[in-house]
């Protein structure tokens, strides 16, 4: 019993390090809910790699409810202060919305620039469940490494626009609510005592 929920848990631990960049949407305390990007994959095609500037600096993605209600977004810094603009918030205050954030990929360019990895993207308050939340990329979604000339192979693209993937994948991971999460493995305790 113990044996498969722990093939269980390292097929998922597996399945996540595979991608190059998970973003992570997870309960942070009574309705909050923080989005938070990682980058784990290979830099060794990158030409001239010194560090990740940002690993998510263009970020255009839904977020659709079938339960609950999507608002009051909080955004990192480097996006707010971005010289592209504040990030765009379409559908604030209802169960589908869409999100256009860009923080460029020069210090010089952004003072408030964000190479954390991970990166803490933003916050927002969600009145529904798990469950009920999907995610989904629109357009181009960037992430940006250092590079001598920040120009030049410095852009590494995850592109949904016409369905077709770009030279990484980014990949979203909804985490359910502790409570939830205990109820799953308690479903998984009953039905394998069933079994026997």
């Amino acid at each position: 019993m113990k044996t498969v929920a722990m093939l269980a848990a390292a097929g998922l631990a597996a399945s996540a390090t595979a991608q190059d960049t998970i973003v992570t949407i997870a309960p942070a305390g009574g309705s909050s809910w923080s989005i938070t990007a990682e980058f784990s994959g290979d830099t060794s095609n990158v030409v001239g790699f010194t560090g990740i500037l940002n690993v998510w600096s263009e970020a255009r993605f839904t977020l659709d409810s079938t339960d609950g209600v999507l608002s009051n977004f909080s955004f990192n810094q480097a996006y707010v202060t971005s010289p592209f603009g504040a990030p765009n918030v379409q559908g604030d205050g209802t169960g589908s919305i869409r999100v256009d954030a860009t923080a460029p990929g020069r210090p010089s360019a952004a003072p408030d620039q964000d190479s954390s990895n991970p990166l803490d993207f933003g916050t927002f308050d969600y009145t529904g469940t798990a469950d009920g939340l999907t995610a989904a990329l629109v357009d181009q979604n960037s992430i940006v490494f250092s590079n001598t000339n920040p120009f030049a192979d410095a852009n590494e693209l995850y592109q949904t626009s016409d369905g077709s993937p770009g030279s990484r994948v980014l990949e979203f991971v909804i985490v359910p609510a502790p409570a939830s999460a205990a109820l799953l493995g308690l479903g998984g305790l009953v039905a394998a005592r069933r079994r026997r």
